[in-house]
């Protein structure tokens, strides 16, 4: 069946593939090739943006196997997809729950509950990821930046030039500095960061994003015109 189905695939009969994987799964459900094989499809789906019909078999293959945190990540991303972000956040809480370090799971998490000012949550997310040694600079930045939202700007200016002791070549640790510190009051802190960041950039061996490139030197120069 599963040839016949590769077959309607490439003819892009999406929805019949999802009938035949759902009549399938209830007939044999715990037959771990034919689960396999529909969570290939599943995934499938959601790099052909058909969202809703991920989530059905998605739906379909997580009463099989609740303990699956493939599964519940790519449920995650349908959701998220679609804009339901309360159940997008639900479905990663369920990730969390089989993958506590799942890096993915910690960083979305930590976005959304930074959105709904969720803070100390969002916090919490950002320092298990720098705790298990993942994603921590992006971590990192965006712990610092949720510090400042909670009115806690010196731990978080704190935090920034603590961590880029070890990463001082890090132009995203610069970047987000500068901005706090502009928005603090600090210009010429700000100034300062956003020339080390840009340094960076150009000196990195790689060619430079131009935008970002522009981007930076356009507020270089607005910063140096409020430089007394």
């Amino acid at each position: 069946m599963m040839n016949y189905c590769q077959v309607l695939d490439h003819l892009g009969e999406d929805e019949y593939v999802l009938k035949l994987l759902l009549v399938a799964i209830e007939i044999a459900p715990d037959k771990k090739a034919l689960l396999f094989n529909a969570g290939n499809h599943a995934s499938f789906f959601l790099k052909k943006q058909k969202f809703h019909l991920a989530l059905t078999l998605l739906s379909a293959l997580i009463k099989c196997d609740k303990e699956n945190p493939v599964h519940w990540q790519n449920i995650a991303i349908a959701y998220q997809s679609l804009g339901e972000r309360d159940r997008a956040r639900k479905s990663l809480e369920e990730l969390i729950k089989i993958e506590p370090q799942n890096a993915f799971a910690l960083i979305t998490l930590a976005q959304f509950y930074a959105e709904q000012l969720l803070f100390d949550e969002a916090i919490s997310c950002c320092e298990q990821l720098i705790n298990s040694g993942q994603d921590i600079v992006k971590a990192i930045s965006f712990k610092a930046q949720i510090l400042m939202h909670k009115g806690e700007t010196v731990s978080a200016i704190n935090s920034l030039k603590a961590v880029l002791k070890k990463y001082h070549e890090t132009d995203s640790l610069w970047f987000v500095l500068a901005d706090i510190q502009e928005k603090t009051g600090d210009i010429l802190g700000a100034y300062d960061s956003l020339k080390k960041c840009k340094h960076i950039l150009v000196n990195s061996g790689k060619r430079p994003n131009e935008e970002n490139l522009t981007m930076i030197e356009n507020k270089l120069r607005q910063l140096q015109k409020h430089i007394k």
